[in-house]
């Protein structure tokens, strides 16, 4: 994968989701100039997350650390 494309996001497990309280959950961001296109909150290398299929405010799951965050409101 190259640097300047974003993985893809990997489905959240249903039953891990469940047990997570959404207001712990941090929100990711924009990345600018890329529509559709986050940067996780809990990696520091600030890679691309693909989120085009997502729906803000749904959780989904950081393919770098595994970590569960939320998809932030459209701009």
């Amino acid at each position: 994968m190259s640097a300047t494309s974003a993985a893809t996001e990997p489905a959240l497990n249903a039953a891990h989701a469940k047990d997570l309280n959404p207001a712990d959950i941090p929100y990711a961001t924009w990345a600018p100039g890329k529509r559709g296109v986050v940067k996780s909150p809990f990696d520091p290398s600030g890679r691309l997350i693909d989120v085009r299929d997502f729906n803000a405010g749904q959780l989904s799951q950081c393919p770098y650390t595994g970590k569960v965050f939320r998809v932030p409101p459209l701009k």
